[in-house]
Parts: C-alpha cells; structure tokens; sequence
C-alpha cells in the first residue's frame, strides 16, 4: 500500500479498471429484458457507487499521506495516468454502442477537465501545516452529507443521460451545435452546483480551546473602520464594541477609524469615550485606513469591523481563545515546529433582508442571501 500511497492514480486506474468488467457483464446479461434507459440507470447506479468507493479511499490515502505533500509532482507520469484513466471511461461507453465520434469528444472533455481539477488542487493544496493540525474540527452532520451525495448523484445522471440519449447526431450541423451549447450551459449550472455542495461539505465546527481560571488575556484593538456611514449607523456599531464581555475590559481599545475626517464623528468618539484616529490623505483606501491606525497602536491582537457591524456580546469569548491556544501550544517549540494562527474569520448575520425579501415581501418565509452567502 506504500507505493500506491506514493501513486493514487495507479490506484485509480485499478479500481476503474476491475470494476467496470462486471458492470459491463451485468448490462450485456441483462440484454433486451429491459428498456436502454433501465439499463443506463442501473449501470449509472453501480458506477456511482463504485466512484464514490474509491473517491473514499483516495481520501484516506491522501490524509494518511503527509508526506506526499511535500513530494514534488511528476508531472508527464500524471499527465499518462489520466490518459489511461479517460481512455478507460471511454472504452467503457464504446462497449455500450456509443459512436466512437462521441467517445473521442467525451475523451477530450475528461481529459481537460481532470487535469484542470488536477491543477487547482496542486496549486492550492497547503505546503505548510496549518492550525486545523492542532484543532482538528467537528465534521458536519451525517445527513447533510447523504442529501448532498445524492443531489450530485440525480444532477450526474441527468447529465450523462443528455449526452448520450439527447444530442440530435443525425439531424444536421445547427441542430447539433445548439444542441451542444444548451448542454454546456446546463454542465456549467451542474458543475456550479457540485461546487456548492463541496464548500457546504465542508462546514465543521472547531471546539472552543479552553481557558485557565487565572489565565491573563492577551490586549486587543478594535478597528471600526468608516468613511461616509451616518452617525446613527456608527453609534450602534460602536454601541455593539463597547458591550462586548472580556475578562479585564481595561485591555480592550476601541477605535473610530474615520476617513472621511468629520467633526461630527470626532465627537461621537469622544461622547462614547473611545478612541478615535484620522488622515489627511484617503490612499489605499480602507486598506489604507486601517494600516494608518495599526502605526498608532500596539496591541497584539486587532479585531477589524465595518460601519455597519453589530458584534453580538460573546464576540471577543468566542475567538481570542483560539490565539490563546495555538501560543501555549507553540511555546518551548522550535520555530520550524510551531503552528501559528493568523486569523479567525467569523460568520456574519445580517439584520437587514436582502433584495428577494425586500422585493417580495418574504422576509419571514425566504431565507436571507447574505447569510447563507457568509
């Protein structure tokens, strides 16, 4: 199992290989007992199973093999395994009578396809280890996962029964390319579909890392940055800072980041007694704003919020503890074996509907956009 750790592809290509002959020798024993699309979905059905199978095992080989991270790619041996990989697929579809000019097009189509995939996952897989090593998260609920597995198993059925039962082959040069224009539309909604489903898949929960009793929490700095939002959006939002819990509040510093310079704001500050930092010159925009007020401050943690950001009371309880963690389990440790935290990024909810719930008058029956968006 060692060298195929090394190899997946040629694990691929094995599996492939052998679990096509008897799903082939099933359909041929079947012959004309049953209708084409019977046998299309029955056939479909076993193939889907068997890639999730080793879409599965593919997925243990490469969390148990690390080290194949920071192995460089062979590139002209990937390039062959899915040469041989897609030339598999289409032996297959020939073995069901399918004309041998589509199984050259759908050849093509796999092979781009794969090696874009290919090369997205290589160019954004991580070189480095990250703070999930250390904070393994919650995986997502079982049957979120079975609906999203069975909705790309009906939008894959769907597709490939278009491409082989739908094209008009025979009914002229316009009927075929508007034909092939319509599929192309609907794989570009189904692979946009499958995308979705991935990113949800994905949602996990990381556990809260627990905190000593007599711990000392770390300063933090409070950006709210605004150029040109009203006074009330911005006492809200300032409102919403100066309530949030923290151990020793005496260490948390909020600060009114105004690029607009507005007299009117500087005075908001100074009524709510928080800080308050402005510049003659509006470059780099809001990037440039909040690296004016990083040069005027010092704390070692600084949390950043929009005009229009209400933070709920438990904020700074929910994230600072993650930066507490990966410090005491970085400490003593070399720099070459330390994890460092960069970031937490947190979900948004917003008060305000959005344009479908404004519209339709839906806001207590349609669910918001923005924050499913976030």
């Amino acid at each position: 199992m060692s060298g195929l750790e090394k190899r997946p592809g040629i694990l691929t290509m094995l599996l492939a290989a052998a679990g096509t002959m008897p799903l082939l020798r099933l359909t041929h024993f079947m012959g004309s007992s049953v209708s084409p699309l019977v046998q299309y979905v029955l056939l479909f059905s076993l193939s889907f199973v068997l890639g999730t199978v080793i879409y599965g095992i593919l997925r243990i080989l490469n969390d148990s093999g690390s080290r194949r991270r920071s192995r460089p790619e062979n590139r002209w041996g990937s390039v062959a395994e899915t040469l041989v990989l897609c030339a598999v697929c289409c032996w297959a579809l020939r073995q069901l009578s399918v004309p041998m000019g589509l199984c050259i097009v759908l050849f093509c189509v796999q092979f781009v396809v794969s090696r874009m995939i290919r090369q997205y996952l290589s160019r954004n897989r991580p070189a480095y280890p990250t703070y999930a090593n250390i904070q393994k998260p919650v995986p997502g609920h079982s049957v979120r996962r079975g609906v999203i597995i069975l909705s790309v198993y009906v939008s894959l059925l769907y597709l490939f029964w278009r491409i082989l039962f739908t094209v008009p082959a025979g009914k002229g040069i316009p009927a075929v390319v508007f034909a092939v224009l319509l599929l192309a539309c609907e794989s570009m909604d189904i692979a946009d579909s499958i995308l979705n489903n991935q990113i949800v898949s994905r949602r996990a929960t990381y556990p809260l890392p627990e905190t000593g009793e007599g711990e000392i929490w770390p300063e933090v700095d409070v950006f709210v940055a605004t150029y040109n939002e009203s006074r009330t959006l911005l006492y809200k939002t300032l409102h919403g800072c100066l309530n949030m819990e923290y151990p020793d509040p005496s260490r948390v510093h909020i600060y009114l980041c105004d690029d607009g310079n507005r007299p009117e704001i500087r005075k908001l500050a100074q009524d709510l007694q928080v800080g308050y930092l402005t510049r003659t010159s509006r470059a780099g925009a809001k990037a440039g704003n909040l690296n004016n007020a990083l040069k005027h401050t010092a704390s070692p943690l600084v949390v950043t919020f929009d005009a229009d950001m209400i933070p709920r009371r438990d904020f700074l309880k929910k994230t600072i503890p993650y930066f507490m963690h990966a410090q005491r389990r970085n400490a003593g440790l070399p720099e070459e074996e330390q994890i460092p935290l960069g970031f937490v990024q947190t979900p948004q909810a917003f008060y305000n509907e959005d344009l479908f719930q404004h519209h339709l008058y839906k806001e207590n029956l349609t669910g918001n956009e923005q924050d499913y968006f976030s």
